[in-house]
């Protein structure tokens, strides 16, 4: 709810990941500064910020109307969120309220003060925002269908969609490690024979987050 028990909700940021768009719930830090046009230095934001269980960063306020307008009273704001959150990466959000919507809250909240209200809560602010995930590897064991000995120097190994990743063989364990993968939630493995470039086969894999180093088997024919 936008108000609950003299704490009122200012606004709210949605954070979802990026790959999945599942809701990011494990914040680790949350900065969140403001200024205003004629201020070119960012100040500690007067508002107090809380994640809820659906990802959405809430910034809550109980202060007067007055005090409000006080601290709001020049021109257009432009805030600016830096979000740490468990296997992403680090961001910074950043929007602008303008001097008219900061009015029409201010209005809202000194009607809400004075029991006059008779509209239902607007926020100041509702934005939504990706976090990308932090970067993983993965390692690709490669073995013929037939159980023969493979040589790894037969054979290239590359990561080709999204994006290109060459594997790198781990010695003579038939084993391609690639890293970073792409930001994806899946990628296509290209095999390839050393000798003239020819494909032999391709397959596509998941990538689990969760995961930091994705373990990968590819059976081949060849």
């Amino acid at each position: 709810m936008a108000i609950m028990q003299n704490i009122i909700q200012v606004g709210k940021v949605a954070l979802t990941d990026q790959v999945s768009s599942r809701p990011i719930k494990d914040i680790s830090l949350v900065t969140v500064e403001y200024r205003s046009d004629s201020n070119v230095d960012f100040l500690p934001c007067p508002f107090s910020e809380r994640l809820d269980g659906q990802g959405n960063l809430l910034l809550l306020s109980s202060r007067p109307a007055i005090d409000l307008l006080r601290e709001f009273e020049d021109d257009d704001y432009h805030f600016r969120i830096q979000i740490q959150a468990t296997a992403h990466q680090e961001k910074t959000v950043t929007f602008t309220v303008t001097k008219a919507s900061w009015d029409a809250y201010v209005a809202q909240v000194e009607a809400l003060q004075e029991g006059t209200l008779a509209t239902s809560w607007q926020l100041l602010f509702d934005e939504a925002d990706q976090l990308e995930p932090n970067p993983v590897a993965a390692e690709l064991s490669l073995r013929r269908q037939n159980h023969q000995a493979l040589d790894p120097d037969d054979y290239v190994l590359e990561v080709t969609a999204p994006s290109s990743v060459n594997g790198q063989a781990v010695g003579s364990l038939n084993v391609w490690k690639f890293y970073p993968l792409p930001i994806a939630d899946k990628v296509t493995v290209q095999v390839r024979l050393s000798a003239d470039d020819s494909v032999i086969t391709s397959a596509e894999f998941g990538i689990d987050y969760a995961q930091t180093l994705n373990v990968w088997d590819l059976p081949i024919n060849h």
